[in-house]
């Protein structure tokens, strides 16, 4: 179940930002990078997600898998809750900024 977390958490920052968190190509560098975990998920972050969702992100994408969060946690992390405000990046709100063909399922 923690790879499956570890998982979601790098589809997650691939699809908020547009690449993978991680040098997969160079299994060294890949082991460097996550060695800098928390600092380097805030760098290869863009500036365009939340403090959110970055902060799910760091919590998902731990290396350290005995203190991971789990998925009840990610399933109440405050980037997933309804926002009374609608700020401009939470998901509700990009979609609603999206092109109207993109957003037909």
């Amino acid at each position: 179940m923690k790879a499956d977390v570890w998982a979601m958490g790098v589809l997650l920052f691939g699809l908020l930002n547009g690449r993978f968190p991680f040098t997969w190509t160079d299994q060294s560098l890949m082991l460097k990078e996550q060695n800098k975990y928390p600092n380097f998920i805030r760098s290869a972050s863009k500036n365009t997600i939340s403090e959110e969702a970055n902060d799910l992100i760091i919590k998902i994408l731990n290396p350290d898998e005995n203190t991971r969060t789990t998925v009840l946690e990610i399933s109440e992390h405050s980037w997933l809750k309804p926002k009374l405000i609608d700020d401009c990046r939470s998901p509700r709100a990009l979609i609603s900024k999206m092109n109207p063909q993109y957003r037909k399922v």
